[in-house]
């Protein structure tokens, strides 16, 4: 079997997209590295985080107390802020702006502090929630069964875990159970004795675990985490994405996050998506179910190595000045403030979220135009809150030559990336809907322009994307007379997009 790997935001221990398939094209995926994730999950396991020394950096501030960053004297700087083991920059496209403009990109970069220090991290109260639907019979209830195992035994003693399984009724086995000795095993007991069913339950399924998670008895200084995993269609109970979005949602409020697992091609993506995006996690296509451990595994690396949870940005923007769009993350509005919902973040990783402001073309001189504040929990200081808050400032020009030279390139690319990206999801919904030509000349016109961005900026994530959109409209004709190439050109693309967003 071959182990394969979609856009990892963390190279080497990102289990993503999995196949055993040859006839599944290649573009989708990156070689995994066993040795760093074996590695990674041994120690994470212990409850640990461990970081190379020389992506050391300094000590994370104290937590519960706001930092304000002001603007650099050199104008084409970013703004910059610390909050905990957090860092936010500002990176306005251009600095200065052309007079008159009307568009501006934003890219917002989140950093969390790797460290050289060896910390216990809380204990974690985690939730799977297991489809045993009729249509998982066999090999895919057979290695759910096996990747459930395998993610017990990586729990520690401090760690608590509800164990739900679901057809077309919901089977709770387990509420908070201590993952002690005792514990596991009973829980290897559970999982080896379940059997396939009837319909999916799902709703009601993610809505219980909600409710025994969110437990107020259960919730002090803990890691609340569920790990929704279907392979199928929602069709018992509630249904609606936004409801199950909104419930999603009112959870990660409360403190808990939610990652979904998609198996094979018969289930819903858009839905699976919606709701990791609402409960602050990450969502998973897995093609062949032979790899749910590793994703399992990697979920538990990823929540043993967490450093703030409950994370969220608000931007708060003076009158006139609006945001048309944000890549790839939920946002809210309420009155004038935006808010985004980020979720958990580990130790050394980062996140660059893209955001479109409309500006009235009368802006003129330096001005702020707005803030960004951080809001998170430290998952190491018994989930003190984390604060922050920075300017967005820009500068109007009409130099040209000085309006070129101030270009954040780096900014450049991400744009050039996301809206290739998007493209392709774009194409595989024209292909979801029978539209074969216009998949195609949507990703011919997104290609011509890639290709040109790719030469001007010399860079090498748009030359990768240039290849990825080439095999993208090379598929289309397997897709159009292959109802089970279709299915995995959909599903792929979407999730090719989804990871360069969450990036």
């Amino acid at each position: 079997m071959k182990n394969i790997q979609i856009a990892p935001d963390n190279p080497g221990c990102k289990f993503t997209c999995f196949t055993g398939q040859a006839s599944i094209p290649e573009r989708f995926f990156t070689l995994i590295s066993w040795t760093n994730c074996v590695f990674l999950l041994l120690a994470l396991s212990q409850g640990v985080m461990l970081a190379n020394a020389k992506d050391v950096a300094s000590p994370p501030v104290a937590t519960n107390h706001e930092v304000n960053v002001a603007a650099p004297a050199n104008s084409n700087q970013a703004n910059l802020i610390q909050a905990g083991p957090l860092t936010l920059e500002v990176i306005p496209q251009y600095m200065p702006i052309a007079k008159g403009t009307t568009t501006l990109n934003v890219m917002l970069r989140l950093k969390a502090a790797a460290t050289n220090e060896v910390v216990q991290r809380p204990p974690l109260d985690l939730a799977v929630v297991l489809d045993r639907s009729g249509s998982m019979a066999g090999d895919k209830l057979r290695n759910a069964k096996q990747a459930a195992l395998d993610l017990i035994k990586l729990l520690t003693d401090q760690d608590f875990i509800t164990l739900i399984a679901y057809d077309d009724k919901i089977n709770v086995y387990t509420q908070h159970l201590a993952a002690n000795a005792e514990g596991k095993n009973k829980l290897r007991r559970v999982v080896l004795n379940l059997t396939d069913g009837g319909s999916t339950a799902l709703g009601p399924a993610l809505i219980k675990a909600l409710g025994i998670i969110g437990d107020s008895a259960h919730t002090t200084n803990r890691l609340q985490h569920i790990m929704l995993l279907s392979d199928g269609l929602a069709n018992v109970g509630e249904t609606s994405s936004d409801v199950l979005g909104k419930r999603a949602k009112n959870g990660f409020n409360r403190g808990i996050s939610i990652s979904t697992l998609g198996l094979g091609t018969d289930y819903n993506e858009d839905l699976m998506t919606h709701i990791a995006d609402q409960g602050g996690g990450r969502y998973h296509f897995i093609a062949d179910t032979a790899a749910i451990s590793g994703v399992l595994q990697t979920e538990l690396a990823g929540l043993n190595a967490t450093v703030v949870k409950g994370l969220s940005l608000k931007i708060s923007l003076r009158g006139g000045i609006n945001i048309t769009k944000v890549f790839g993350y939920p946002i809210e509005s309420k009155n004038d403030d935006s808010k985004i919902t980020v979720g958990w973040m580990h130790a050394g990783q980062t996140r660059e979220i893209l955001i479109r402001l409309t500006l009235p073309a009368t802006l003129d001189g330096k001005i702020e135009i707005g803030q960004v504040s951080i809001q998170a929990l430290d998952t190491q200081h018994s989930d003190a809150n984390i604060s922050g808050k920075t300017s967005i400032n820009v500068e109007f020009s009409t130099d040209t030559p000085k309006v070129a030279a101030g270009e954040r390139t780096e900014v450049t690319v991400r744009v050039a990336e996301l809206e290739a990206a998007e493209k392709m999801e774009d194409a595989a919904k024209a292909v979801e809907a029978g539209n074969f030509d216009q998949a195609r000349k949507t990703l011919q016109t997104s290609l011509s322009q890639t290709r040109i961005q790719a030469v001007q900026n010399k860079s090498d994530k748009l030359q990768q994307q240039v290849r990825e959109l080439e095999q993208s409209l090379n598929d289309i004709d397997a897709a159009q007379h292959s109802y089970k190439s279709r299915k995995m050109y959909i599903k792929g693309n979407k999730n090719m997009n989804y990871y360069r967003l969450k990036k």
